[in-house]
């Protein structure tokens, strides 16, 4: 059996990174740890720029490590877009609680937690813009139901509202959902691209006061 001692000083400080990454912590805590490190360096370098090492050093783990856990870069990168969308459902799916008094309420706080989930996610711009090709090709599935979450979430919100007599019932729930989703998405774009915490807030307040009281006396 060939010894620690054989196979380099490289190879040997690998191993024991390696070691302490998965004694010191349980394998989903390190999972955990190394997604946590690709989203932040996905983010701020893009796909092409970030390597695994970096995204080892980042998560404090080795590069053999990563390659273990996730076997290459464009399979780590879908596992981080599937959790960064399930993220997102999750935060909505939380705002959207049937214990609100009035359904705008309900709507209120999912349009502001999708905006301010929005502005927490740096890799957010990057899926949308500079990596939403390659975003389309290795995860692309987990897009198009992530896309269907917020219609069909805002839907049933809607047709709960009907329901209750505090939504119009003129207008189908569907049809409002689209119209709502286009502007929440196009709200998030724009929040991700303000200049400061306090601009971006100014603008969710805007929109959510625009789009549930309107602009017309």
């Amino acid at each position: 059996m060939m010894s620690t001692s054989s196979v380099g000083p490289v190879t040997a400080a690998a191993a024991a990174t390696t070691a302490a990454a998965t004694t010191t912590t349980g394998p989903a805590d390190t999972r955990q740890a190394i997604l946590d490190a690709a989203e932040a360096e996905f983010g701020r370098r893009g796909f092409r720029s970030t390597t695994i090492g970096g995204v080892a050093a980042a998560a404090g783990v080795s590069r053999p490590l990563v390659y273990r856990y996730f076997g290459d870069k464009e399979t780590l990168y879908r596992l981080v877009v599937e959790r960064l969308l399930a993220s997102w459902h999750d935060a909505l799916v939380g705002a959207a609680t049937p214990a609100a008094p009035t359904t705008a309420h309900r709507l209120r706080a999912v349009m502001a937690a999708c905006l301010e989930w929005a502005g927490r996610h740096s890799m957010l711009r990057g899926l949308l813009l500079r990596d939403s090709d390659l975003t389309r090709r290795v995860a692309g599935t987990t897009l198009d139901e992530g896309r269907d979450r917020l219609p069909a979430l805002l839907e049933r919100v809607l047709a709960e509202g009907v329901d209750r007599g505090d939504v119009r019932a003129d207008l189908p729930p569907a049809e409002m959902a689209a119209v709502l989703t286009d502007v929440i998405v196009a709200g998030a774009v724009q929040t991700m691209a303000a200049e400061g915490a306090g601009r971006a807030t100014t603008r969710t307040e805007a929109m959510v006061e625009v789009v549930l009281h309107g602009v017309v006396l």
